[in-house]
């Protein structure tokens, strides 16, 4: 639920709260929920742009990066794919 909610707080323009409750969710993420940890980790990254944050934001995409590379995912390639192009707007 934290992860949902943090997705929704940054959507929502409260990029700090997001990114808190998105770090202590990724922490006590289940490891062999490998597809979506990826996701997670965009969002993360898309906290800190929010913010107009950009050096922060890079180790959450490597990351999200490093973690979509082990499982092929259509949607969590988009999104890495989506985070990239804001990164180099940014």
């Amino acid at each position: 639920m934290e992860i949902v909610v943090g997705r929704l707080d940054i959507a929502l323009g409260r990029p700090r709260q997001g990114r808190e409750r998105l770090r202590a969710a990724l922490r006590g993420c289940d490891p062999r929920r490998v597809r979506e940890t990826p996701l997670y980790t965009v969002w993360l990254a898309r906290g800190h742009l929010r913010q107009h944050e950009p050096a922060p934001a890079a180790a959450p995409a490597r990351r999200a990066r490093d973690l979509g590379a082990t499982v092929r995912s259509a949607y969590g390639d988009r999104a890495v794919r989506d985070l990239d192009r804001r990164l180099s707007s940014a």
